[in-house]
């Protein structure tokens, strides 16, 4: 048989990913509010009964893929995703465990889930801001005493202390708690 064969690539989903809003604040220990946008730029769906993840990341640096990135959470996915269709995912991600600022990036099927073809370069984004994550806030009570007006005190007499408990902390102090003189 002669003639000329024409081999052109075969057409394939390709996922993109875009935050949409992140928390810029978050406390050690709690749950903070995320929302992304996986989009299927490519020219084929994304078929039923075909899943990939999304996955969280923290950066100290603001690089992603390097030493310092930590795993927030990962996110499961499913087909079908159409050609030019997208999916808005929202979620509550646990915080860093550490204090700092982050920048956070989401990927889109970061184990290559979905052959995208020449399309695996676009599944990453990062938040437009950073994320600042602290401690719980405290209460932090302290005693000031005044100087005393008498310089002797006669043991066997009745005499007045005075004090003022403050609250040098960044919350509000609740409950009850015990003053010994």
């Amino acid at each position: 048989v002669a003639g000329a064969i024409e081999v052109t690539p075969a057409t394939t989903p390709d996922l993109t990913v875009a935050i949409d809003s992140a928390a810029s604040a978050a406390t050690i220990g709690q749950t903070f509010g995320m929302q992304w946008t996986v989009a299927n730029a490519g020219q084929d769906e994304v078929p039923a009964g075909t899943s990939w993840s999304d996955r969280v990341i923290a950066s100290r640096n603001a690089v992603l893929g390097d030493a310092d990135d930590i795993a927030l959470g990962t996110y499961s996915s499913s087909g079908p995703l159409a050609a030019g269709a997208s999916r808005t995912v929202t979620q509550q991600v646990p915080s860093p465990a550490q204090e700092a600022t982050y920048t956070l990036f989401v990927v889109t099927d970061p184990a290559n889930q979905i052959f995208e073809y020449q399309g695996e370069a676009n599944n990453a984004s990062a938040a437009a801001g950073p994320l600042e994550v602290a401690y719980t806030p405290m209460p932090d009570l302290a005693v000031s005493v005044p100087a005393a007006a008498v310089s002797e005190i006669d043991a066997t007499a009745p005499f007045v202390v005075t004090y003022t408990v403050r609250n040098d902390g960044n919350a509000t102090a609740a409950g009850t708690w015990l003053e010994e003189v």
